[in-house]
C-alpha cells in the first residue's frame, strides 16, 4: 500500500506541474479569470487516476495487499479493466458535463482536462503496470496460500 501512496503522490506532483504550466499559459493568453477551470481539470484527472491506481493495487497479488489470498487468477485482468474504465470513462463524462457550464466552457475546461489526462496517462501507466505485475518466485513464496 505504501508504494501505491507513493505513486499517487508522484501523480499529484506531475498534475501540479502541468497545472502550473497551464496557469502560466492561460494567464499570459487569457487572463486570471480562468484559473478555476485549471483547478477543476487537474482535480478531475487526479481523482480518476488515483482511483485507478487504488484498483490496480487491490487487484494485485502483492504481499502487502490484504486481499491477496482471496483473489482469483483473473483479478489482475479485472483490475486493469476497471482501471481503464476509471481513467478513460470518468474524465470523458466529467469533461462533457463540465462543458455545459458556460464559464468553464469558455475557459476551455474540456481541453484542459485532455492536457492533464495525457500527462497523467504517461506517468500512471507504468506505475499501474508495476502494481499489477505478477510476483517473482521469491515474492510468490511470501504470499499467503489461502489454505
Amino acid at each position: 500500500m505504501l508504494r501505491t501512496v507513493k505513486y499517487i503522490l508522484v501523480l499529484s506532483a506531475v498534475l501540479a506541474a502541468v497545472a502550473a504550466a497551464s496557469a502560466a499559459w492561460v494567464g499570459a493568453q487569457v487572463g486570471d479569470a480562468n484559473f478555476l477551470a485549471i483547478v477543476v481539470a487537474a482535480a478531475v484527472v487526479w481523482i480518476c487516476f488515483s482511483a485507478a491506481l487504488l484498483v490496480a493495487f487491490f487487484a494485485s497479488c502483492s504481499s502487502d495487499n490484504p486481499l491477496a489470498s482471496t483473489l482469483g487468477p483473473m483479478a489482475a485482468v479485472h483490475g486493469m479493466l476497471i482501471g481503464v474504465l476509471l481513467r478513460t470513462g470518468l474524465p470523458l463524462i466529467a469533461a462533457v458535463l463540465l462543458s455545459r457550464n458556460e464559464q468553464l466552457a469558455s475557459a476551455g475546461v474540456f481541453g484542459l482536462i485532455v492536457v492533464h489526462y495525457l500527462a497523467a496517462l504517461v506517468v500512471e501507466t507504468p506505475m499501474s503496470l508495476r502494481l499489477i505485475a505478477r510476483p517473482t518466485d521469491s515474492q510468490a513464496a511470501r504470499l499467503p496460500t489461502g489454505t
